[in-house]
C-alpha cells in the first residue's frame, strides 16, 4: 500500500519536477513532499545547490485539462464582471450622471427639445458615437452612412440603445451609459470583451 507521506529528492533539472505531483494521485490527502529543484539559476536567487524546499501538499481534486481550463476561465470571468461593475459606478460618479431607468440604463441629455418621440413601428434616424467607458472609440454612425436608421421597437439593436432612443425627442442629444447587461452581456462579441459597459452619444435626427 502507499504511505500517507512521501519524501522526494529531485535534481536541479526541471525534467523531474512533475514526478512528485504524479505520485500524489496515488497517496492519501495531507501528503508531505520535500522537493529539491530550481526554476532558474540558483545563484541568481541566492540559493545554494544543497538547499531544499519543503512543500505540504493536499490532493483536493483531480481535473482533466479541459475541466481545469474551464474553471480558470470561470474565475477570470467572475473577476472581470466585478471589475466591470465597479468601473460602471465609478464612471457615473465621475461624470455626475444620475438619471436612470428601471432596467439600469443611465442617461444625460445635453440638448432638449419639444419634438416628437419615436413610436413602435417607426424608424428613428440617429447619429451616434459609441465608445468604452475609458473613451476608446468603438464606432460611429458616420462609418455606416449619413444617419443610422433604427426600426424602433423591433429589438434589432442593443437593448440599452433602443431604450435610450425611446427616451428622446427629435433634435435632442443624449449620452447613454449602458451596463453590460444592456449591451452584449457576459459574452464576447467580435473584438468587444465580455462584460463591456458601453457609452453612446446619440442625436435623434428625425423620425419616419
Amino acid at each position: 500500500s502507499y504511505p500517507s507521506s512521501l519524501l522526494v529528492s529531485c535534481n536541479i533539472s526541471s525534467c523531474v519536477r512533475l514526478a512528485p505531483l504524479k505520485m500524489l494521485a496515488a497517496v492519501t490527502p495531507a501528503t508531505i513532499a520535500v522537493i529539491r529543484y530550481y526554476d532558474q539559476d540558483p545563484a541568481k536567487v541566492g540559493l545554494k545547490p544543497e538547499d531544499y524546499f519543503r512543500y505540504e501538499v493536499k490532493l483536493v481534486e483531480v481535473k482533466t485539462q479541459e475541466e481545469f481550463k474551464a474553471s480558470i476561465e470561470g474565475v477570470q470571468l467572475e473577476a472581470l464582471r466585478e471589475q466591470s461593475e465597479q468601473a460602471f459606478w465609478d464612471y457615473l460618479k465621475e461624470n455626475n450622471i444620475t438619471e436612470y431607468t428601471a432596467s439600469g440604463l443611465f442617461f444625460s441629455k445635453s440638448v432638449t427639445t419639444q419634438g416628437a418621440m419615436p413610436q413602435k413601428g417607426q424608424t428613428a434616424c440617429i447619429k451616434f458615437v459609441a465608445s468604452y467607458l475609458d473613451g476608446v472609440l468603438l464606432g460611429t454612425s458616420d462609418q455606416l452612412g449619413e444617419v443610422y436608421e433604427v426600426a424602433y421597437g423591433e429589438g434589432k439593436v442593443l437593448r440599452g440603445l433602443e431604450e435610450g432612443i425611446g427616451l428622446m425627442r427629435v433634435g435632442e442629444k443624449a449620452r447613454l451609459v449602458l451596463p453590460y447587461t444592456l449591451a452584449y452581456g457576459s459574452q464576447a462579441y467580435g473584438s468587444i470583451p465580455p462584460y463591456s459597459n458601453l457609452v453612446f452619444d446619440v442625436e435623434l435626427v428625425e423620425i419616419k
